[in-house]
């Protein structure tokens, strides 16, 4: 029903990358858990993986990503946009957890932004500045959920996840409608994993 990437694949043969693009274009659903994932190329040959790549800045879905940004503290994210026809936030309330480190990203122009958490205005100091005028820009998803053609992409840019998933209830929620979105299940409210 669809593709769950668990951790960060940093390297993706470009037939595969071609082939994961015409998928979610058609109707399939993809889900990639983890920064810097999806950036770089490889050749495989033989069984082998050979020439890798240095990153580039989108993903074979045209996301561009943002390099890794660091908080001087944690900082929750809040909904920027939400579908609820997706259903991503099912069962959990406005604000996740407290990130550190996370890896934001703007929707390539062929996507249709359909969910989006980011990191709000209030960050004081560790607000990030557009550098063309030196003002707070708009906040970027580190959790997104986009159409691409017939399908749903999305990406959980947050390298932390995996690790508060034992014991945050609003993240076990989250990678379980994840889940359900890829199988092509209206998720719903579970109880806390124990």
């Amino acid at each position: 029903e669809g593709v769950l990437l668990a951790g960060p694949e940093r390297w993706i043969p470009r037939a595969a990358a071609v082939r994961l693009r015409r998928y979610a274009e058609g109707g399939g659903r993809v889900a990639s858990f983890g920064a810097d994932t999806l950036r770089r190329g490889v050749t495989l040959a033989r069984g082998r993986l050979l020439r890798p790549t240095q990153p580039v800045g989108t993903d074979p879905f045209g996301t561009r990503l943002r390099p890794l940004r660091r908080l001087k503290r944690p900082a929750g994210l809040v909904p920027l946009k939400d579908d609820p026809k997706l259903g991503l936030l099912e069962g959990v309330g406005d604000v996740v957890g407290g990130f550190e480190v996370l890896e934001e990203s703007v929707p390539g122009e062929s996507s249709k932004l359909a969910f989006a958490a980011g990191i709000g205005q209030d960050l004081g100091e560790d607000a990030p500045l557009d550098p063309e005028t030196g003002a707070p820009r708009a906040p970027l998803p580190a959790l997104a959920g986009s159409r691409l053609g017939k399908g749903v992409v999305i990406r959980v840019g947050l390298p932390g996840w995996a690790a508060r998933l034992p014991r945050d209830p609003a993240v076990q929620q989250i990678t379980r409608n994840v889940a359900d979105i890829l199988r092509r299940v209206r998720p719903r409210p579970r109880s806390p994993l124990r």
